[in-house]
């Protein structure tokens, strides 16, 4: 998917006052890690996203996908869970163009409201989300697991996600990423 970096400055510019920065955010780009992205202020994501469908000028009339990414810092305790990257693909049929948008949800409070309003397949990828990382998505219609059982316990695409020793009468530890990373760390 092209992302259109133009139409990412032209929505910076009409509305300012919905986005915000984040300091991994500039690391990110510095690094040349990231795609172009607008971010936006997590109480604000369902307005920008109507903004950007209804608007002639965007038209981001299909909804590629919404995705997570657990976002840690290294710290002088080693790595600590900050929250989760919410990653909405949005793209435009019409105009053939992309746009990335992001809002980014603490960890004291991991929700959202939904989206599943505008695009009605918002729902599986917000059940994913919710699944694999824990973030509420408030007003959805169907709010469940729908990749692990009901009774699993936490959120295993989370750095910070450790496994029960037992499942069903199954093994199933391991170290959870942050644990394995700050036992490295603190071997050098």
């Amino acid at each position: 998917m092209e992302i259109d970096i133009n139409l990412i400055q032209k929505f910076n510019t009409e509305m300012a006052e919905l986005t915000e920065t984040r300091d991994f955010d500039r690391e990110n780009l510095a690094d040349g890690a990231a795609l172009p992205f607008i971010r936006v202020k997590k109480d604000k994501i369902t307005q920008v996203i109507a903004f950007l469908k209804e608007k002639e000028a965007y038209s981001m009339d299909y909804l590629n996908s919404i995705s997570g990414v657990h976002i840690v810092r290294s710290g002088d305790s080693g790595l600590q869970s900050m929250g989760v990257d919410v990653v909405y693909h949005l793209y435009s049929m019409s105009a053939m163009k992309g746009l990335c948008v992001k809002a980014f949800v603490e960890d004291m409070v991991p929700s959202l409201p939904t989206i599943d309003t505008l695009y009605r397949s918002a729902n599986w990828f917000e059940r994913e989300i919710f699944d694999l990382f824990g973030v509420h998505f408030e007003g959805s219609r169907d709010e469940r697991r729908i990749m692990l059982p009901p009774d699993w316990v936490g959120f295993p695409l989370r750095k910070d996600y450790k496994e029960e020793s037992m499942y069903n009468n199954m093994a199933t530890t391991r170290p959870s990423e942050l644990e394995a990373a700050n036992i490295l760390r603190q071997g050098n």
